[in-house]
């Protein structure tokens, strides 16, 4: 049986350091986690692979949180390593999650048959695209 906190070194097997990211507990949708054997290397991980790490709207907020916190909590951070878990890096917006879209849909007391256009769809969308860039 292999041992998850052993890496393999041309020197042979040595174990992870276990010094936590003090970060390492404050998200849902993400893993952020010292690197290996580089000190200054911070690594977020987007953590939904049975989604192929399609990023939900919770995800969008922790990943500003996270690129705001990273290297200024005196964490010694110098550069961020973003991955993906399982077999793909990210599989994009997750188009099932009604929070993205909610400010979209019309309202249940408005007949108003304009509200449901294309063109006023995509200028509400447009304060959850800007702040999804303002993330990174």
């Amino acid at each position: 049986m292999k041992d998850a906190s052993l890496s393999k070194t041309s020197s042979g097997p040595v174990t992870k350091t276990q010094r936590q990211h003090p970060l390492a507990l404050k998200f849902t949708f993400l893993i952020v986690e010292y690197h290996d054997r580089l000190h200054h290397v911070t690594t977020v991980m987007l953590n939904r692979p049975k989604k192929r790490n399609a990023i939900n709207a919770q995800m969008w907020k922790e990943i500003g949180e996270a690129f705001r916190d990273v290297g200024s909590i005196g964490d010694g951070c110098r550069c961020v390593l973003l991955k993906g878990s399982g077999k793909g890096f990210c599989g994009g917006i997750d188009v099932t999650d009604q929070n993205f879209f909610a400010e979209l849909s019309p309202s249940e007391n408005n007949d108003d048959k304009s509200s449901q256009d294309a063109a006023r769809k995509s200028l509400a969308f447009r304060s959850q695209v800007l702040q999804m860039q303002d993330a990174f």
